[in-house]
């Protein structure tokens, strides 16, 4: 049975970086070790689910709001059962088991094995012993710290303090691109192909950059898949005029993912690729990831508004229309449009 527990931290910055999601690992990473606090689940969410039932399948969960957990590590126990209780009743378990610090709530997403949950092949095994720079080590830690601090005391010094330590990343990284390149694309341990993607993802302007990137989307390592894929989120959020770079399919089919921080951060991806609302890749969507995006407008506000905006591009709406009937709660509507689009 697959242990891989995490809680990931959501920073919410000038639209940039709005999907930036922090994973922290249960051991220590570097200097930056999960300490113990109470979690108290606010929220269960669900994905994956096409051609389920839904409801049925939360009469049988063993975790509730509102049930609490002295620390992350006790958290990993619920994990088994999750997994476990789901495994009974459909006969495969559960997928992915995301514990979310957003807003001030500890949020689970729960990825369930039914249509919409598809898997992707990743790249081959990497092998050889190459590292990032140490100043590069110590200034990731740093930086994942001042986030996750500035995320629970809302201190604005420690926003200050982590956009500082981004551009001092940014400048180790840019006296080292084709280092950072070759540890992302073949170093064995994914620690060091993480930390390539974070400050290559900084630096990266030209072709050969953005298809390093690319490729580290299909990494083993969730963390690295995390870290690059948000990292092109961020450049066609900068850069609109790269998005002929980004082949789309890819991270159409990160939409469907088993492992909950591929969707998210597949459609930060999604969202520069179809600003100029593509015909083509816009068709793709609809036909390869509709059930997916539906499902995600059950998520938080911060979370769902992407997948509705996908969607109304989908249904031919235009952003500043739907931008407004997303803030009216319209979402009935928005996806109402989509599956007839989808039904043409």
């Amino acid at each position: 049975m697959r242990q891989v527990w995490r809680i990931s931290v959501v920073f919410f910055v000038p639209l940039v970086l709005i999907f930036q999601a922090i994973t922290l690992p249960v051991r220590s990473q570097g200097s930056q070790t999960v300490q113990s606090e109470n979690i108290t689940i606010t929220d269960i969410f669900y994905f994956g689910y096409d051609g389920l039932d839904l409801e049925a399948i939360k009469t049988i969960m063993p975790l509730h709001v509102g049930d609490s957990f002295d620390g992350y590590l006790a958290f990993h126990a619920e994990q088994s059962k999750i997994k476990a209780a789901v495994e009974k009743k459909l006969g495969t378990e559960s997928t992915d088991e995301a514990l979310i610090l957003f807003g001030g709530r500890y949020i689970v997403f729960v990825g369930l094995p039914g249509r919409s949950n598809q898997a992707f092949k990743f790249l081959p095994q990497q092998t050889k012993d190459l590292k990032t720079p140490q100043t590069i080590h110590l200034l990731y830690d740093q930086t994942m710290e001042a986030n996750t601090r500035h995320l629970k005391t809302g201190n604005k010094t420690e926003q200050d303090k982590y956009f500082q330590l981004r551009a001092d990343t940014k400048n180790e990284a840019l006296k080292i691109p084709d280092q950072l390149m070759d540890v992302l694309a073949t170093a064995a341990d994914p620690r060091e192909r993480m930390l390539a993607a974070h400050a290559l993802g900084l630096i990266a302007h030209n072709k050969e950059q953005i298809d390093a990137l690319v490729q580290a989307g299909y990494d083993s390592d969730e963390s690295v898949r995390n870290n690059a894929t948000r990292a092109l989120g961020v450049l066609l959020t900068e850069q609109p005029s790269i998005a002929n770079l980004v082949p789309a399919e890819h991270f159409i089919n990160m939409v469907n993912s088993p492992t909950w921080v591929d969707r998210n951060k597949s459609i930060f991806v999604l969202l520069g690729l179809t600003k100029s609302h593509n015909p083509a890749v816009l068709q793709k969507l609809q036909k390869d990831a509709l059930a997916s995006l539906i499902e995600m407008c059950a998520w938080p506000k911060g979370y769902s508004g992407s997948a509705l905006t996908l969607l109304a591009r989908v249904g031919g709406m235009s952003d500043a229309e739907s931008s407004t009937l997303i803030e009216a709660g319209g979402n009935e509507r928005i996806v109402n449009l989509a599956k007839a689009k989808a039904a043409w």
